[in-house]
């Protein structure tokens, strides 16, 4: 699709997504089936959303040792992959929404996880 000075004219707000309790929002990810909405802010949380009509917030998780600056989906349900947020860690976290625990890290970085 190509977005146009018209198309972007065109968009309207749709849902709205709160909770981040004033702190600022890193990242926000889409679920591969679109039924969920993943974000992470500056208070160490990730916040998963309901992206039906509702847009409630199912759940909130936080990283309160390592942080969250990036947060995505992977492939398997219920898990996403998350960037530190320290200046010391700088790991990639395979992190399971299920049961709230890291199933892998990915280290090696020397510098934070942007992309």
């Amino acid at each position: 699709m190509n977005y146009s000075d018209g198309v972007c004219r065109a968009l309207r707000q749709a849902r709205v997504f709160s909770d981040s309790e004033g702190h600022n929002v890193t990242s926000i990810d889409i679920s591969p089936d679109g039924s969920q909405v993943v974000s992470s802010s500056e208070d160490e949380a990730l916040r998963l959303y309901d992206s039906t009509d509702s847009a409630t917030i199912i759940k909130t998780l936080y990283a309160k040792k390592y942080g969250v600056s990036l947060v995505r989906f992977t492939h398997a349900p219920g898990t996403v992959v998350c960037a530190s947020r320290n200046q010391w860690d700088n790991c990639l976290r395979y992190w399971s929404l299920h049961d709230n625990r890291y199933l892998r890290y990915f280290k090696g970085h020397r510098a934070e996880v942007v992309g």
